[in-house]
């Protein structure tokens, strides 16, 4: 579980930043199985402050946005795994 540590949840703010700026070309290019537990081990989401809210939040609004022809093969997938942690 590494990062899922609760007392490390310090450290994972270093790498919120890199992780929503990764993790959709992450769950485009890469399997089911792998990513699912990517995006549940890695993600920023254990202090619910307003800010990881807002970061979801965002990366959800994004994933909403595309049209059918910008959506990609994980595009689906993430948008559910993002509006399951908000």
């Amino acid at each position: 579980m590494g990062f899922r540590q609760f007392g490390q949840r310090e450290t994972l703010k270093a790498f919120a930043e890199e992780y929503f700026n990764l993790i959709e070309d992450c769950v485009n290019k890469r399997s089911w199985s792998l990513t699912r537990y990517i995006y549940m081990f890695l993600a920023p989401n254990m202090c619910a402050t307003d800010d990881e809210i807002a970061r979801f939040t965002a990366l959800k609004d994004k994933l909403e946005a595309y049209t059918e022809e910008e959506k990609k093969e994980g595009t689906t997938r993430l948008l559910n795994w993002v509006k399951d942690s908000i």
